[in-house]
Order: structure tokens, then sequence, then C-alpha cells
């Protein structure tokens, strides 16, 4: 303030507008109370309040305009003169104080409500005394000096989309903060997948997609509009989605998830067609990293032509990590699929691939997922593997990808209950094709190894119709079907794999 009084306001009132009140709204918060440079939120569940300091400050690092310490407690509250009292508020505010610039600290009390792919995020601060609370608190930290820097990654020069303000002209409370929780949403939706870089802003970039909306509401009825266009004004994709204000928070989830989806994949399918025509070796490695992760891979033949489009892309821009990443994950695949003779001569080159990545990124990013998986299938290192997977769920609990690898980590390590809380995490995020391949096979995989055999062999009935050549899903449902007793169905599965890869011992 001392330096830059009008600059620290505007940068404040972003704050509010762009990232903490949507993100807020979002997990269906409520901002109680302003002071100034900072605020009281309550939430009627701990995860969602967890989830949502945990964004804001993971975009704050990013937008790296300011930094906050936030403190987060479940405990009872009084309210009155919209105000809140009572011991909960006292110990947030005082855990508040305890946090670094850019840290959350909560208490034990909130800490033990969260699931597997949370709480490893935190680290243990130890019982503190608190002013004027009678009991030591357990205190567990993320962020700041206490628990070292959360990950930032980069994601190279891949589609970026600014999400405007959900504009409405209907002046009532509730429908106002639903547009802005439906920012949050999306911005929370499309924000957590290293392909595409989102963000809630009033002032796009030329180079940007743009997300417009409206939300209109007459009476009960409410109708949101959303156009995507593209960095050169083309209209890719118009969406409407209707619905009654007096169910609005399940609308919002419902309406947010899908305008999420219909978004990147109208966004990705432009990208796509815009180059649809030119030979691999005339794309950009980006290009051809899209070109890779929109590729619908089922079978040996395009895990091998998927790879050597990576090799390509290696050539192209041999610094960008998550090329090689997505290589070996591609190797691994193949051959836990029944695919290894496809992928054979490219097997030798995954160490030097692991050694570059290593020395391109840091040990917390989904790429250390990825090696996990080559720990548990090659050295047979299931603790090692377990470690990794802990270290990058603390710094990605939301990453779709890193979600997705880290449960087939667990998969792989006999921890099927771990597996199922990754991909039920996974299940809340937006995602391109190849992820939903990866969640759902894991899914089935998971729950056959739970014992959950009928639920499994139903599942391989969904995934069998999605993705009719995909061997790993058919090989699930082989081994789920014989558990029931359905023979037919086991024998036609069995069939269907040695269609796909002749000569496979099941």
């Amino acid at each position: 303030m001392s330096a830059d009084a009008d600059g620290t306001l505007a940068t404040l009132r972003r704050l509010r507008a762009e990232i903490l009140g949507p993100a807020v709204a979002a997990r269906h918060g409520r901002v109680v109370k302003s002071m100034g440079d900072g605020w009281i939120v309550v939430f009627n569940a701990v995860a969602d309040a967890v989830e949502c300091a945990m964004q804001v400050q993971d975009r704050l690092k990013i937008d790296r305009a300011i930094q906050l310490r936030m403190g987060l407690h479940l405990g009872d509250v009084a309210e009155a003169d919209e105000d809140v009292f009572g011991d909960g508020v006292n110990i947030a505010a005082r855990l508040q104080d305890l946090a670094e610039p850019g840290a959350l600290a909560i208490s034990g009390a909130a800490r033990a409500l969260l699931d597997g792919t949370l709480r490893p995020s935190f680290d243990d601060a130890g019982e503190r005394e608190l002013k004027n609370i009678a009991e030591p608190v357990p205190v567990w930290v993320r962020g700041g000096d206490v628990a070292g820097n959360i990950a930032v990654i980069e994601r190279g020069g891949m589609p970026r989309l600014a999400i405007l303000p959900v504009t409405t002209q209907d002046p009532r409370d509730d429908v106002q903060e639903l547009a802005m929780a439906l920012i949050g949403d999306l911005a929370t939706h499309l924000n957590v997948y290293r392909f595409l870089t989102a963000a809630a802003t009033k002032a796009p970039e030329a180079t940007d997609y743009r997300l417009i909306s409206t939300l209109r509401a007459r009476g009960d009825r409410i109708r949101l509009e959303a156009r995507l266009l593209a960095p050169d004004g083309t209209q890719v994709a118009a969406n409407k989605f209707d619905g009654d204000l007096s169910d609005s928070f399940d609308w919002q989830d419902d309406t947010s998830f899908a305008l999420a989806q219909a978004v990147m994949d109208g966004l990705f399918g432009f990208e796509l067609s815009s180059f649809s025509n030119q030979a691999n070796e005339d794309c950009t490695a980006e290009q051809l990293m899209l070109r890779h992760i929109l590729h619908r891979v089922n079978n040996g033949p395009d895990f091998e032509r998927s790879i050597d489009v990576l090799r390509i892309s290696m050539d192209k821009s041999p610094k960008w990590v998550v090329l090689y990443a997505t290589a070996v994950s591609f190797i691994l695949i193949a051959v836990t699929n029944g695919c290894a003779q496809y992928v054979t001569h490219h097997i030798p080159k995954m160490k030097e691939w692991m050694q570059k990545a290593d020395a391109l990124e840091p040990p917390f990013t989904s790429t250390r997922v990825i090696f996990a998986i080559e720990k548990v299938a090659r050295r047979r290192d299931l603790e090692g593997a377990v470690d990794d997977v802990r270290l990058v769920l603390r710094n990605l609990p939301f990453d779709p990808e890193a979600l997705g690898y880290a449960g087939w980590v667990y998969n792989y390590c006999g921890r099927s209950e771990d597996a199922l809380r990754c991909f039920d995490q996974m299940k809340r995020a937006v995602t391109l094709d190849f992820m939903d391949q990866l969640e759902t096979n894991g899914r089935a995989m998971a729950l056959m190894m739970a014992g959950e055999h009928k639920r499994a062999s139903d599942m391989y009935v969904e995934i069998t119709t999605r993705w009719p050549n995909y061997i790993g899903a058919h090989m699930i449902g082989a081994a789920s079907s014989i558990w029931v007793g359905d023979e037919e169905r086991a024998e036609k599965a069995i069939k269907r794999v040695l269609e796909l890869s002749p000569g496979l011992t099941l």
C-alpha cells in the first residue's frame, strides 16, 4: 500500500472478482465479511472449503500478483448482524496467523475428513497453542516455508482460453451469485490439464480462445448461453443449458461440467482441424502432441503410431519434457495391454527418455507418476512407486492425468481402495478421450481387485461399447466374467483379445 495504493487496491478488487469470488461460489461457499485485505468465508463441507482454498492459492502462485495467508477449521459458528462468531472462526483466524504468505494452515479436525488424494498435500506442523483457545490444536500446512512451494507446471505453447465473466441483467442476488459460481466452476474444470491454460479474466490476449457466456432468468427459469470463439473470432461452438432456479446448485454443477467438456472437445477439435492435412514432419511439436492426445489408442498399431509421432516431436522440441514422459507411458501401457511386440523397438530408448525428463522437470509432476509405473512394472519397486505417487498428489491433487496414472500405480501395487479414490477424484474433472479411457478401465480393474466382480463385469460391457478395440478392457472383461461365472461373456472377451493381439497368453 505504501508503494502503490491504487495498484494494490485494484489488485485486491481483481482478486475478489476473478479468483476468490468465483472459486468460493463454485464450492457453494459464502463470503460473510470483508476486512479490506482479508475475508471470512463459510462452507457447508470441509472438502469444499479445502479444495477451494488450495485452488485459490495455486492460482495466485501462477498469477503472482499477490499472496495470501489462509487458515481453515471445522467447527460451530454463530451468525448475527451479518457476521460470524465462535471458536470455529477464532481457530481459523489463529491458523491464518500461523501460515506463511502463500500457505494454507488447517486444523487436524479438518484434515481428518479429507480423502487420500488430498491428505498428502499437507505437512504435520505439530500441536500449537493458540491465543484464547483452551486446548492445543493439531496443525497441518501446505505451501510457504513450512511445507515447501507448490508446483507450477509450464504448459509450453499449448492453447490458451480466456473465460470471460458470465453476464446477466437480472438484479437478484441468487442469479448474480450463480453467474459468479459458473465462472469459478469453469476455471476449476478447465485449468487442471497441462495441455490447456485457462483463466477467468476480463482482458483476454489476442492469441486466446474466448468463452463468452450470458445467464438469462425469467421467473424461476434460467438459461445459460455460451459461445466459444477462436483467436481470429471464428465461432467454434455454441451451447444452451436450461434449468430452474429452485434447483440451482445441482443445475450449476451439471451445467458447468457439461459446458467445460463441450469447450474442451470443441477447442481441441478446432485446433486439430487447422492442421489435419499436414504431414507429421510439417507440424510443430505442439501440433503433434495434440494429434497424439486426440488420437484414440486401442490396439498395438495405434500404440506404435502414437510413439512414432512423439519421437518426431522430440526432434522438434527436445526440451519439452511431456514428450518423453508420454512416450514412456505409452510403452508401459502397450506392454501391460498385451501389445509389447508393437513397441519393442522403442523400449531401449526408455532409460534415455526418463533421464532427460529427470533433468528437465522437478520431481513432483505427473511425469513422476508415469515413471512410478515403470518402477512397478520393470523393477518391482512397489514402495518407491507409492512414495512417488504421494509426492505428486501432494502438488497436483486435482490434475486428472496425475490422478489417472496414480490410480493405475495403486492398482499394480494391490491398493484398490486408493486407486478408486484417485479415479473418483479424476471423475470430477473434464478429460479428453484417452484420459477417460484410462479412468474407466482403471476403475474396472480396481473394482475386480476389490472383489466387486459383478460391477467390474458390467463396466466391461460399458467400456467395450465405447472402445470396441481396446485390448485392456477385454482382458479385464475376461477375468471379471470368469469371477462371476459368466463363461459365455468370458469366452467372447478372450476371443476378442486374441483377434486384436494374436498369440497373447491369457
